[in-house]
């Protein structure tokens, strides 16, 4: 018959021994080794029969006896008495509260067949009682019983009585200036009326320490206190200790592990200045600005050194910013198209001498006749304050046209991952359609991942609207040409080393008559990777992107993908849409000599031998 009935399970005294493992000897038991037993009854100087007999209550041996022997001279002797091993029958639920039956049968550990665990299903009622105290039910009841139904079998039933549901009362914050009382009372979740939840609770301990880490006093403390029940009301009547500590101010600021980037590149991105309270939020603001710089290898530690003296240290970790990037991509023979070589070549140089400077450079070469090259020069803190200046240059070469340009932008950064700009521009179009462009644009550039090279998490997106005005030298025709541009990334970690990426972009432009120098090409790695560099042209295109990455290191990863696209063309002789699907997979692999980087893609329907395959090599220094 049971030992188990009802809430309350006996478990036999711990006995005491030798100080140190005590040698043990097993006499009586089949559903473990010997080895199990010890591990589980021998500790530190005892031997602990009680976990011995939650070992087989857990196995639903519920009829178990554990004695322990004890005689001079001997090593003590556990004496096991397994009794029958029970599986559970009938599991019946009796539940009279807020809970559904499914959230009230996920806190208990085992079903119908199972070997019923009463340890385990103890624990499990103690978590149900505390979530059900955590929704203001602080009466709340949790009883099992379990009964025998037949040889093996036993019957489950359990039973919960929430009561009735307390709010909050009286909330006292006791340390607390009158004026800053009812600031921090305007935070808090927890009112008088409300149900006093765990988690509300929690959050709101928390916002009062932040309300004075904002307010520089780096050590504060809440605690809850004095909880006193008004059953007339049904409510809880609590106070808040709060200890603020002692305010500190900034009164000096360390900079560490910069060997190359200048100590003023660094202290113009903080958010603080000596003179300034300490402020915890501030901090974290100025990590994230001097991460995003993209010269250090993950966010700073900006702490407070020295409560007293109120100084502050910045640590930073310099990372590579110089580098070339070298890439081929070759398209098999297809049709009347013949196998080709592409080459591409890109120089991108950060933090020149230190001082936050920025240049880079790309040349790309399709054909004898087919060529791009571009340059960029970004020029941060103009007249010291947060404005940056970007002049850039471009030229495309083609059979059928030649067109050169050039823009300057002027912006700044609102938020530690957002920069915004605006400038002006102009292109000019030789050979065919020849023409000339004023431009004004503006653009915003939002990039908060975690890291750079190989993100787990976070955004990078760019939107740009311009606005052209366009000469026709031939007939001295004019139009407007408007375009948009909005390119998305998102990460998201499924797993610790796993990430989904996805990207959205989508391309327009609006033209009563659309120049070949004006149209976005698609296709070849920057998008379709099954496809060939510049295999389409459109007016109007939106690309979809799904690459699943499994991290393999800090800057090395492996990855599948998915490519597609709408394309749109329409001039006054033609007229093409359609819809673009691709596939493949690569990786990226960072070593001391370089970032090696491989994409095999195919387009839907192609044969292996079809596939494009960009390999890319990366240089830094």
């Amino acid at each position: 018959m049971f030992r188990v009935r009802g809430i309350t399970i006996s478990l036999a005294t711990t006995a005491a021994v030798a100080l140190g493992a005590p040698e043990l000897t097993v006499e009586g038991n089949a559903a473990f080794s010997d080895a199990e037993i010890e591990v589980a009854a021998t500790r530190a100087g005892f031997v602990d029969e009680a976990a011995v007999e939650r070992l087989y209550l857990r196995a639903g041996y519920l009829d178990v006896d554990v004695e322990l022997a004890e005689e001079a001279g001997r090593p003590p002797r556990l004496i096991v008495s397994e009794g029958e091993r029970y599986r559970v029958a009938t599991l019946a639920v009796d539940n009279a509260s807020p809970l559904s039956r499914d959230e009230v049968a996920s806190f208990i550990p085992f079903g119908a067949g199972d070997p019923p665990s009463p340890p385990d299903l103890k624990e499990g009622l103690t978590s149900l009682l505390a979530t059900l105290a955590g929704r203001g039910y602080i009466r709340a009841q949790a009883e099992y019983a379990i009964t025998e139904a037949g040889p093996g079998r036993a019957d489950v039933a359990v039973a919960v009585r929430a009561g009735e549901r307390y709010t909050a009362g009286e909330i006292d914050l006791l340390g607390v200036a009158p004026g800053d009382q009812e600031k921090i009372r305007t935070e808090l979740e927890t009112r008088r009326g409300k149900p006093l939840k765990e988690r509300a609770l929690a959050r709101d301990l928390l916002a009062v320490i932040d309300y004075y880490r904002k307010r520089g006093y780096p050590e504060p403390s809440a605690r809850p206190r004095g909880f006193e029940i008004a059953e007339q009301y049904k409510e809880i009547d609590f106070n808040v200790e709060v200890e603020p500590g002692s305010k500190v101010t900034i009164n000096s600021i360390d900079i560490v592990g910069n060997r190359r980037t200048r100590d003023e590149v660094i202290r113009r991105e903080l958010s603080v200045v000596p003179g300034d309270p300490y402020d915890l939020e501030r901090l974290r603001e100025s990590a994230r600005r001097v991460y995003g710089l993209k010269y250090f290898e993950a966010e700073p530690a900006v702490e407070l050194a020295d409560a007293e003296t109120g100084r502050l240290r910045v640590a930073v970790a310099e990372r590579r910013t110089y580098r070339v990037t070298g890439a081929l991509a070759y398209e098999p023979a297809r049709g009347e198209a013949t196998a080709a070589v592409i080459g591409e070549m890109e120089a991108r140089l950060a933090n020149l001498g230190g001082t936050g400077r920025e240049a880079d450079a790309h040349y790309r070469r399709l054909a004898a006749e087919t060529m791009d090259a571009s340059a960029k020069y970004y020029e941060p803190w103009i007249a010291g304050i947060d404005l940056f200046a970007e002049p850039s240059g471009a030229y495309k070469g083609r059979a059928e046209y030649r067109k050169a340009g050039g823009e300057l932008a002027l912006g700044t950064h609102p938020l530690s991952d957002l920069a915004i700009a605006a400038g002006a521009g102009f292109d000019r179009v030789w050979k065919e359609n020849a023409s000339r462009k004023y431009k004004i644009f503006t653009w915003a550039t939002l990039d908060s991942r975690d890291y750079f090279d190989n993100p787990r998490r976070g955004w990078q997106a760019h939107g740009r609207l311009e606005l052209g005005v366009k000469e026709y030298l031939a007939d001295d025709f004019r139009e407007r040409v408007p375009r948009l541009e909005l390119d998305v990334w998102r990460f998201w970690p499924t797993t610790r080393n796993q990430v989904l990426a996805g990207r959205l972009g989508a391309w327009g432009l609006w033209s009563q008559r659309p120049g070949l120098d004006e149209f976005y090409p698609l296709g070849g790695h920057a998008d379709l990777r099954g496809f060939r560099e510049e295999q389409f042209l459109s007016d109007r295109q939106v690309l979809a992107t799904a690459e699943y990455r499994f991290l393999t290191g800090r800057g090395s990863r492996l990855f599948v993908f998915v490519d597609s696209a709408y394309r749109h063309l329409k001039t006054e002789k033609t007229f093409a849409e359609g819809f673009e699907l691709g596939y493949g997979a690569g990786f990226r692999a960072a070593t001391r000599v370089g970032i090696y980087g491989v994409d095999y893609g195919l387009a839907a329907g192609e044969s292996p031998l079809d596939g494009k395959i960009h390999v890319s090599i990366t240089q830094e220094f």
